[in-house]
């Protein structure tokens, strides 16, 4: 019988990264609890709309102690979820900071190869950023994986406030650039494939098929570093080569969208994404996220599983809110 895995990651970074989209450094307690409080409500979504007992959660963390602070004890709540939690060694980060920003986000890859080492037998895996909620029963997506052996979302290169799944003008030359040192060419803007890097949808075949590519690229990365030129700092920079090169087949996901929902800032929520299976609300770590932590973290561990679960919890309300709707 083929496993259905659903997993998610964290990477601790290190101490001079700089986040701005949680307004915080890499080290500090203030961003570790941020995201695992993005953990939490994401497993928390998939518990409610998933009771297959196929299916695994998994969760891969590089850095185990972050898990317990003074005020939280993530991995039992993780636990009490039915969570199984992971450790996974860095390796694909050395030397790979852009502009001191961020931290180079190839630790994806470094999960997917655990992912390969840790699953014997025929498998299908989704595994998703954990600013992510997941809006229904993941059946589909199985089913579609089944099917195709390898989904990603697919980015178009226009502006990122003219289409819900744009890229910015930004990334499109960076990309360019980026082409230009590996292939010795820079491809029109119409020829561009961008992929987000926050789904990936594979079978085992196709995992281990991209996990043998990772260990060539990440030489070339460096090297390309070396010699001053663009390489490689993002996970979906390295997955939108591959599937430019032929690696992997094209093969688009359907039932998730990355959705931005400041008003303040940009906006592009529509009505229609409440129907997304998936949603990635990658502006709302400090908001939503946080709102929805919140009622959790009253809840006694015992009850966890049947709040979760019941009327209470990710209600419409509770998803307008999410999406300052």
């Amino acid at each position: 019988m083929t496993t259905n895995i659903i997993a998610s990651w964290f990477s601790v970074p290190s101490d001079g990264a700089h986040f701005p989209g949680v307004g915080r450094y890499g080290s500090s307690r203030g961003y570790l609890s941020t995201y695992l409080k993005c953990c939490v409500v994401f497993y928390a979504s998939v518990v409610k709309h998933n009771k297959d007992k196929n299916l695994q959660i998994h969760f891969y963390i590089n850095e185990l102690s972050v898990l317990r602070d003074a005020e939280f004890d993530y991995g039992e709540i993780l636990g009490r979820l039915g969570v199984k939690i992971f450790h996974f060694d860095s390796t694909h980060n050395v030397d790979l900071h852009h502009e001191g920003l961020f931290f180079g986000v190839l630790n994806q890859l470094d999960v997917m190869q655990c992912i390969e080492e840790a699953m014997d037998g025929s498998y299908n895996l989704l595994l998703l950023d954990n600013d992510c909620v997941v809006n229904g029963s993941l059946a589909p997506v199985f089913a579609d994986i089944e099917n195709s052996g390898c989904c990603f979302m697919k980015m178009s290169a226009g502006r990122i406030d003219e289409e819900i799944q744009g890229i910015s003008g930004g990334d499109v030359v960076q990309m360019s650039n980026l082409y230009a040192s590996l292939m010795g060419d820079v491809p029109v803007r119409s020829e561009y494939i961008h992929v987000g890097g926050e789904f990936l949808a594979v079978n085992r075949e196709s995992l281990i098929k991209l996990n043998s590519f990772s260990t060539k690229m990440h030489e070339i990365g460096l090297e390309l570093k070396r010699s001053g030129k663009p390489c490689f700092f993002t996970e979906e920079q390295y997955f939108s080569h591959l599937l430019r090169v032929g690696v992997v087949p094209e093969s688009w996901i359907w039932y998730a969208g990355r959705l931005w929902t400041d008003p303040a800032t940009f906006r592009n929520f529509r009505e229609s994404d409440f129907e997304l299976l998936i949603m990635h609300l990658p502006g709302e770590k400090k908001v939503g996220f946080e709102y929805l932590f919140n009622k959790i973290k009253i809840i006694p561990l015992n009850d966890l599983c049947n709040f979760v679960c019941s009327a209470d919890f990710l209600n419409f309300d509770d998803l307008r809110v999410l999406c300052r709707y």
